[in-house]
């Protein structure tokens, strides 16, 4: 299955057969742990969406307060077979003000993603 993801790229996501481990899912912390982190216009209401639908959120919206990432704002998630997810939303942000860079954003047009 593909997910659209904004303006941008796609996600694929698929589901594996076979043997089950008995191992623990590694945290995005530790060697080898991961995760997947997708924009969403505002990280709240994503939260109430997917607390509606059952999903396992964990603690937030959290918000960086200072810094080059100031105003971001992110929730971590987990899927049903345990992968750590996460949404983030953001209107400007710390760095913004000292550089004329932007990050590429799937939900702004062209013009930004320079």
């Amino acid at each position: 299955m593909f997910l659209k993801c904004g303006l941008g790229t796609s996600v694929e996501l698929f589901e594996y057969s076979g043997d089950h481990s008995a191992g623990t899912t590694l945290r995005s912390s530790e060697v080898g742990g991961m995760h997947v982190c997708f924009e969403v216009d505002d990280v709240h209401e994503a939260k109430n969406r997917l607390l509606e639908l059952g999903v396992d959120v964990l603690d937030g919206p959290n918000q960086v307060e200072e810094g080059p990432l100031a105003g971001f704002n992110w929730i971590y998630f987990r899927a049903p077979w345990g992968l750590m997810l996460e949404v983030a939303s953001f209107d400007r942000l710390g760095y913004e003000n000292a550089s004329s860079e932007r990050l590429w954003s799937a939900r702004e047009p062209a013009s930004r993603n320079k």
